[in-house]
């Protein structure tokens, strides 16, 4: 258990060593990918269109299989929640609006209805 735990340490060092020699990067270079990354497994992709998905598992030099944590959101996904909210947000404004025509009309329609009855009263006051 101990040999295994000061493997790991090791490791972990090497992996934080090799990271420190790339901390200012404007480039990501081959070699640069060969060190870091021991193997990528590419999955069967399911889905058609927009819809595929595929998996990528990602293994790297020191530190073996990585993965995202569920809850951490890469820019696309953030930027297609983004997208669904703002097209979500534009729906609700219409739909605000179309209630408020439709209220506005019943008014409308109420007080024209209120006039002539008012009108027809009157017409008759006078008729009598």
């Amino acid at each position: 258990m101990i040999d295994n735990w000061n493997a790991d340490r090791v490791r972990m060092a090497e992996f934080i060593d090799l990271a420190k020699r790339y901390t200012d990067f404007s480039e990501l270079t081959t070699p640069m990918l060969n060190e870091f990354i021991e193997k990528i497994v590419v999955h069967e992709g399911e889905g058609r269109g927009k819809q595929r998905r595929q998996r990528l598992d990602f293994y790297f030099n020191f530190i073996g299989a990585f993965e995202v944590p569920a809850d951490v959101a890469t820019p696309a996904e953030q930027e297609e929640e983004r997208r669904q909210q703002e097209e979500q947000s534009e729906k609700e404004k219409r739909s605000q609006a179309l209630a408020q025509a439709r209220y506005e009309r019943f008014l409308a329609t109420r007080r024209e209805n209120y006039h002539r009855k008012k009108q027809a009263e009157a017409e008759a006051a006078q008729a009598s």
